[in-house]
């Protein structure tokens, strides 16, 4: 036992993802606690570009990064996290732990953890002040339901496609057109949304689609396989590696040629043509 805590702590591994941004002293200050606490940690910077108060962007980001750390990584989420906030979320999932504000990233990310704990429910500034206290503990062997009070996370559900209907031939409806939202731009300007691949399996029927952005005036005549399906500066839309339909250009911006943006833009599946196969 004592080779396996020797070993856990030598393997510690903490990330950090923040809407903090790189150029004020909040996320050096909680670097510089962590150390204190955990000077054999190993600190990562997931990302600290989450838009401020986005705390859907922060789930989505961790969601898709988190698996790839090694089992035991303690996970830090600075995401709408007040310095006057005095409670911090801790949850256990799938062999990782997680520290954040008692907000809906947690909720957004997991249906529900195996243990979530309230802490640091009466310190000011928990983020700076508890969080690098509770990395410490962790690290030290103690266990989620041992530092704070079992709690329910808030309900938060994810915004779904919309899925319209038309009646078939038979009188059955079938899915005519699927409007999905973006979820997350990333540097490259490529717009990920919410339309997985699953979804759309179970409804195409072997139909072919055109994607529109916005509205008709920017479209992919089809779901490619890739980038490079289309010529350079050209339009393309495609299920990617995390089996949700993107929207980009090949070697350039969609979010600036297409005006995307989280906020308010819509992207649309408009099937055409009759059904082939039967999946409904």
């Amino acid at each position: 036992m004592q080779f396996l805590s020797v070993f856990f702590q030598a393997m510690a591994v903490v990330t950090l993802t923040t809407d903090w941004g790189m150029s004020d002293f909040y996320l050096a200050s909680l670097k510089g606690a962590l150390l204190q606490h955990a000077p054999q940690a190993t600190l990562v910077d997931i990302s600290h570009g989450i838009a401020q108060h986005d705390e859907a962007e922060a789930a989505f980001t961790l969601r898709h990064a988190y698996a790839h750390f090694p089992k035991g990584s303690i996970h830090i989420i600075g995401v709408n996290s007040a310095p006057n906030s005095s409670a911090l979320l801790l949850a256990e999932v799938d062999g990782h732990y997680f520290i954040c504000a008692d907000n809906s990233c947690l909720s957004l990310m997991f249906v529900q953890p195996e243990c979530v704990v309230s802490a640091a429910q009466e310190e000011k500034n928990a983020m700076l002040n508890a969080a690098p206290r509770l990395v410490q503990q962790l690290l030290s062997g103690v266990a989620v339901k041992d530092l704070g009070a079992p709690t329910e996370l808030q309900a938060a559900t994810p915004i779904a496609p919309v899925l319209n209907h038309k009646p078939c031939a038979t009188g059955e409806q079938v899915v005519a057109s699927m409007v999905g939202r973006i979820l997350h731009i990333d540097s490259y300007g490529n717009a990920i949304t919410n339309i997985s691949q699953q979804l759309y399996n179970e409804h195409s029927g072997g139909r072919a689609c055109t994607v529109f952005f916005n509205s008709s005036r920017y479209k992919s005549p089809q779901i490619f396989g890739s980038y490079t399906d289309v010529e350079m500066g050209s339009p393309v839309a495609f299920f990617n590696s995390l089996g949700l339909l993107e929207v980009a250009t090949n070697h350039g911006n969609a979010s600036h040629l297409y005006r995307l943006d989280k906020e308010n833009s819509t992207i649309t599946i408009l099937f055409n043509g009759q059904r082939t196969t039967d999946n409904e």
